[in-house]
């Protein structure tokens, strides 16, 4: 019951992209049935004062946790369910204000600043113990639902007037940090659920938003030799986690058509704002009558504004450092990370001056907006082992990340002997940000016997490791915005098999899949290995050193672009074909056939002696 309704009428890659949608109306369903025999457990902490990161050492105020079991749990023979949800949500507001006062003869300063910290942690299972559901079609479901929210806000204000030699200074600032973690499964321990059709979800969401604001303004007017500044900064960091399925120890799904989902999702924003204002007025009046005017001899004004925004997200629908075996049956195993974070830096800064004689204005405005995002679908340094059955393991990584830094500075003098400068600074970096459908590195993917399936997809679709697809008419298919497939060992042992790599673009909505014409580095420094079986391996451009080994039986190479922007060495026994492109190599042995793009002209490895 759980399988088709998760699975149903799913027959093409974009029909995975519904997975989220499905994942919710199960949970609903679940829910709405309260199964007897089954478990249901919850927790919701939602926190003003304390919080992850102003009191880590106290996690009753922070930290929800649906199931905790570090012993046995076991559910009977029918189709039953545990499921735990833990929800865990921080608020933080503050704000300061402060106005001129005298701290010395002849200073005077208002200075405010204020921090608004949140943090949370939400697990939805957390197992460091055994839980088995023996027979029947059963449903492991951790929800783990985390959000925080910081707002910071500061004011300082010095006007005065009428005053000589003076220096008058207002400095606002605001920091906020802001810490979201949750994990939908964490598993230390074992989780079997034996013979049946069941369902291990583990679906995090995590949102994160952090605010800061500050406002410095400082006013001299008729004022005599004096200076006037003005100092603003805020700083907001963000940083957010959303984990599906964390598995450092053992999975077994058993016999059975088996799911494993891991989702997380994940949204973070920061923005920061500041502006600082800093007049010094020393002309009373203008006019043909002197005695209607009075004027300072000089006047000095100075202006900065600070503003940094930093967003961290890290997004993974599965992490498996441990073993995830399914053993017989045609069982799926999915990671599905989508995120999305922005970083919103704004500053500006206004000097003015004027006097008679001297008038200096100085204008400084830095903003500095970062938003790095890392989102992986599938995470494995460990194994896993799908056994056998007609199996699927997919990875799709979704990313999108802004960074907006605007900085505004404004000076001016009014005097013959005057100077004005204004320095900008704004830099928005999203460079660190990136999307992986399966990252594999230091781990290996085995599907043993079956017709089985490996899909990658994000801005790199499979990297790392080694994968072995075993026997069975299988594909592996890595499918990236930016690279298709890189750094792996790929072996599609015997029979009829299917290796693709590609840039595409897709819809992170409805998954809707086209390639562009500028296939470049769908391939980088890869080796797959064809064995028995009659081979297919469609690959666009290739980077660095790439080896295709076709193997035993007749295997077929299509490669992207024009028989002429190639250069060929074939090797004396012509088994071995070596294609150049602009310092790249791509070693080619044992290829019966070789098509160029849309051509259906076949080439053997001895046409190019």
């Amino acid at each position: 019951m759980s399988k088709n309704l998760l699975l149903e009428n799913i027959i093409s890659i974009d029909d995975f992209f519904t997975i989220p949608q499905r994942v919710i109306e199960l949970e609903k369903n679940s829910l709405e049935c309260q199964i007897p025999g089954s478990i249901y457990q919850f927790d919701e902490k939602y926190s003003v004062d304390s919080s992850l990161v102003n009191n880590p050492d106290n996690p009753d105020n922070y930290l929800a946790r649906g199931i905790d079991n570090n012993n046995e749990m076991a559910i009977g023979k029918d189709n039953n369910i545990i499921y735990g949800k833990g929800i865990s949500s921080a608020l933080s507001i503050a704000s300061a204000s402060a106005e001129a006062e005298f701290i010395a003869d002849y200073i005077v300063a208002a200075n405010s600043q204020t921090t608004a910290n949140a943090g949370v942690l939400a697990l939805g299972i957390n197992n460091v113990g055994k839980i088995n559901t023996g027979r029947g079609n059963d449903i492991i479901f951790g929800v783990a639902d985390a959000s925080g929210n910081s707002t910071a806000d500061s004011q300082a204000e010095s006007i005065l007037s009428n005053v000589t030699f003076t220096d008058a200074t207002s400095s606002s600032v605001a920091a906020v940090n802001v810490v979201v973690d949750a994990v939908g499964i964490n598993n230390d321990g074992k989780i079997n659920t034996g013979k049946g059709d069941d369902v291990i979800i583990g679906f995090a969401n995590a949102s994160a938003l952090g605010n800061a604001t500050t406002n410095s303004q400082t006013q001299l007017l008729f004022s005599n030799g004096s200076t006037a500044t003005a100092n603003s900064e805020s700083v907001v960091i963000v940083d957010s986690l959303a984990l599906g399925i964390n598995n450092t120890g053992v999975i077994n799904t058993g016999e059975g058509h088996d799911v494993i989902i891991g989702l997380g999702t994940n949204s973070a924003v920061s923005e920061a704002v500041a502006a600082a204002f800093a007049y010094n007025a020393a002309i009373l009046a203008t006019g043909c009558d002197p005695e209607a005017i009075e004027a300072l001899e000089s006047a000095i004004t100075q202006s900065t504004s600070l503003a940094t925004a930093v967003s961290t997200t890290t997004t993974l629908g599965i992490i498996n450092s441990g073993q995830i075996l399914t053993s017989f049956g045609d069982d799926v195993i999915i990671g599905l990370a989508n995120n999305q974070s922005s970083s919103n830096a704004q500053t500006i800064s206004v000097a003015e001056s004027a006097a008679n004689d001297t008038a200096t204005a100085t204008a400084d405005a830095q903003s500095l907006a970062i938003a790095l995002g890392s989102t992986v679908g599938i995470a494995n340094f460990g194994e896993i082992n799908t056994g056998k059955g007609n199996d699927i393991v997919m990875g799709i990584a979704i990313n999108k990340t802004a960074a907006v830094a605007n900085a505004d500075a404004n000076a001016a003098s009014t005097v013959n002997n005057s100077d004005a400068q204004t320095k900008t600074n704004a830099i928005a970096d999203t460079s660190q940000a990136i999307a992986i459908g399966i990252d594999n590195t230091g781990g290996k993917i085995l599907t043993a016997i079956g017709n089985d399936q490996i899909i990658g997809m994000g801005e790199i679709g499979i990297l790392g490791g080694s994968l072995n697809v075993g026997v069975g008419d299988d594909r592996v298919i890595g499918y990236g915005k930016k690279v298709g497939v890189e750094s792996s060992q790929i072996k599609l042992g015997q029979g009829n098999d299917w290796f693709k790599a590609a840039i595409v673009d897709f819809d992170p909505f409805t998954g809707a899949i086209s390639l562009p014409s500028d296939q470049s580095d769908s391939i980088k420094d890869t080796s797959v290995f064809g064995d028995r079986g009659n081979d297919t391996f469609e690959i666009g451009d290739f980077k660095n050193s790439v080896l295709i080994d076709g193997g035993k039986d007749f295997d077929i190479l299509r490669l992207w672009g024009n028989l002429d922007d190639y250069q060929f060495t074939s090797s004396s026994d012509n088994k071995t074909l070596t294609i150049e492109d602009s310092g790249s190599v791509l070693t080619v042995k044992n290829v019966e056939a070789i098509y160029y793009g849309d051509s259906e002209q076949a080439y053997k490895i001895s046409d190019f002696a």
